[in-house]
């Protein structure tokens, strides 16, 4: 019966990860009721799962206990099937999108800073 729970804390683990790999790494404040929702916990059970996942590691970030919010700063690196990576592939290149169009105003803006 031991072996059962912590094979249940152990997908709830890897389902609070899959949840988190899916926002956009800028977004990634999640309320407690998600997390519940994703991981399929009940409420008074997030926060423990939360602190259990930051003890081993798996995330870093920051626990709101008032607001009931969890704020994801980093998420532990794991092997990826192919959806993951065209996701991660993606997101990349909307970043380097987003780099550029911040390099092109920043140029307009103030050229002064980019003469040679």
């Amino acid at each position: 019966m031991e072996n059962v729970a912590f094979l249940q804390q152990k997908i709830q683990l890897m389902a609070l990860i899959e949840v988190i790999f899916h926002l956009s790494p800028d977004k990634r404040n999640l309320r407690f009721e998600d997390v519940a929702a994703g991981t399929q916990l009940k409420g008074d059970r997030v926060e423990h799962l939360l602190m259990k996942a930051m003890s081993l590691n798996l995330i870093k970030g920051t626990i709101d206990q008032v607001e009931s919010i969890v704020t994801v700063t980093w998420v532990q690196p794991r092997v990826l099937d192919k959806a993951q990576i065209a996701a991660l592939k993606y997101r990349l290149e909307e970043w380097n999108q987003n780099v550029s169009t911040t390099v092109a105003h920043m140029h307009a803006q103030s050229p002064e800073l980019f003469v040679q």
